[in-house]
């Protein structure tokens, strides 16, 4: 007689405890019972569990913490974890999905389907694990880096912030998409029954809304090697700079609203117009607003002026923001470099300090000399700080 699998389930309802063990016994699988998350993770990491149920509130912590716990264990990495819990709530979900659960199942339990349902989720393992394991490989070597000589510890530093921040990027994302997967993939098993359909266009919008934050964080990896290696195809075309903000300013409308920022777009109508590739005019634009949004407290100012010189163009995108030490300032269009520390980042970009990879301003600086533009940066810290980027687009230029 074989081994029968073990299923680890952290709860304090000793009903549904009972329920569970009822349900999951008579098919043969074994089931651990850990009543609070600290004995759930210690019990994980000892027992080996090949599934994970997890109930999100727990007497000692939440059930996101548990699951973090879980996902920074080389052990339990690649456990499957399922959230077994009444909540509903669209925004708990998110934040659990992303704190590294691979799925759910409500409460109350439906006796008849329960088996099957452990059972797909322990035979299926979640797309993303394959990604994470690249990931994993790549914060190895990085450590193993720390040992080199002193000259190279910013070097290190930077290299190891950046593989910390693509883990961060690309796991967020990955984790919705494979969570979001799952409850669509329940949704449709339950067709014979009854369609939720609002559910599954929240779960298709969750899983397109990650995979283009994961098409950006990858379109900006190649951008730069493009521009590293001279390559950066410029589609050149006559660019209305006033047009181009204006669309600019509506795009960030939502973002502005959510932080209570003001943005003061100037009148640029009479700017003339310059030759140059407006895509990536407008994304090194782009990245500059954001950055100003990014590094701005909440209710701050952010304005956008033009104006027109003998053979050029200025932009400048100023903020109230917090700026930039003096210090930081030589390395800003350093590839990778990351203002701060990295300790709090998030994959939100509008969010207040919110996330990044270190590649905008190497982004920017690269499209601007494209165009053999200039691009440069005043910053003050303390009671009167802010930050203002200047650009410089030349009129008469031939970008063949």
């Amino acid at each position: 007689m074989g081994v029968p699998t073990k299923v680890l389930y952290i709860e304090d309802d000793r009903s549904s405890q009972r329920l569970v063990q009822t349900l999951l016994n008579s098919c043969g699988y074994e089931v651990i019972v850990a009543p609070a998350g600290r004995e759930g993770i210690s019990l994980a990491n000892k027992l080996q569990p090949s599934l994970v149920l997890l109930d999100i509130s727990l007497p000692d912590m939440p059930g996101m913490e548990v699951s973090r716990h879980l996902r920074n264990s080389p052990t339990t990495r690649s456990t499957p974890i399922v959230a077994l819990t009444a909540h509903t709530q669209q925004d708990i979900r998110e934040k659990v999905l992303a704190a590294g659960v691979d799925g759910f199942l409500t409460k109350p339990i439906n006796a008849s389907r329960f088996p099957q349902q452990i059972a797909s989720f322990i035979q299926q393992q979640p797309a993303y694990r394959m990604a994470d394991n690249t990931l994993i490989h790549l914060e190895e070597q990085v450590r193993a880096m720390e040992s080199m000589p002193q000259l190279l510890e910013r070097i290190n530093r930077v290299k190891h912030d950046f593989v910390t921040l693509a883990s961060h990027e690309l796991r967020t994302p990955l984790a919705l998409v494979s969570g979001y997967a799952r409850l669509l993939e329940q949704e449709l098993k339950q067709l014979e029954n009854e369609l939720d359909t609002k559910s599954l266009m929240l779960a298709a919008e969750k899983l397109t809304a990650s995979v283009a934050r994961m098409q950006q964080v990858v379109e900006e990896i190649i951008r730069v090697s493009q521009i590293n290696t001279g390559s950066l195809m410029l589609d050149v075309d006559v660019v209305n700079m006033a047009h181009l903000l204006a669309e600019i300013t509506n795009r960030f409308g939502p973002d502005l609203q959510v932080r209570k920022l003001k943005l003061h777009l100037e009148d640029m109508s009479e700017l003339p117009v310059i030759r140059g590739d407006e895509q990536q005019i407008k994304t090194a634009v782009s990245h500059l607003v954001q950055n100003a949004i990014k590094f701005t407290p909440d209710g701050g100012d952010i304005w956008i002026c033009g104006r027109s010189l003998e053979n050029a163009i200025h932009i400048a995108i100023k903020d109230n923001g917090i700026g930039i030490p003096n210090h930081e300032l030589p390395y800003i269009f350093d590839q990778f470099y990351t203002l701060g520390t990295i300790e709090h980042h998030t994959s939100n970009k509008s969010v207040f300090k919110g996330g990044g990879l270190g590649l905008g301003l190497t982004i920017v600086r690269g499209i601007v000399e494209a165009h053999n533009g200039r691009i440069w940066v005043e910053s003050t810290t303390g009671p009167q700080s802010g930050t203002t980027f200047h650009l410089l687009f030349p009129l008469n230029v031939n970008l063949n």
